[in-house]
């Protein structure tokens, strides 16, 4: 069954700072838009999610705001 209003869907990682917004083209495929970008530097400024389906922007960091993400394990050689 599809679902052919759906026009956006989104994935908001609960582990890293990471969003990935699915969006139908006009041929009917599904493109992706990562936040931040895979060749955007994780220190630069704060990348702004565009939710196009219902016309709203907002920082990553409001997406992410008051989560505390635990320190990345260190892989100490035994």
């Amino acid at each position: 069954m599809l679902l052919n209003s759906l026009q956006e869907y989104v994935l908001i990682d609960s582990e890293t700072r990471s969003v990935d917004c699915y969006r139908r083209n006009d041929c009917g495929k599904w493109e992706l838009t990562a936040y931040p970008p895979d060749e955007e530097p994780t220190n630069s400024s704060d990348p702004e999610v565009h939710f196009t389906s219902i016309d709203f922007r907002c920082p990553l960091s409001l997406i992410y705001e008051d989560i505390d993400f635990p320190e990345p394990a260190l892989d100490l050689p035994e």
